[in-house]
């Protein structure tokens, strides 16, 4: 069978020929170590200056509805 090579040439190949790109030369990839980053600031929704979660309330059908809706608003219109 016959030895064939696949790949880079490296007959007659020299480290001389190599040419490095610039030590700075980044290809117009952004480093993750870099300082500056393009991120925009997050903007926060402030339209509730105070929330309240209710869990565990029954599942009721409509015709209690009402009345569950007047309990809770007793309850937390004290609040």
């Amino acid at each position: 069978m016959e030895d064939v090579r696949t790949g880079w040439p490296w007959d007659g190949f020299t480290i001389d020929e190599v040419q490095l790109p610039d030590e700075n030369d980044d290809y117009g990839v952004p480093s993750e170590d870099e300082e500056e980053f393009n991120v925009e600031e997050l903007q926060r929704d402030t339209g509730f200056s105070c929330v309240v979660v209710v869990d565990n309330l029954p599942v009721v059908g409509m015709e209690k509805y009402e009345k569950l809706l007047n309990v809770l608003k007793k309850i937390f219109g004290q609040i």
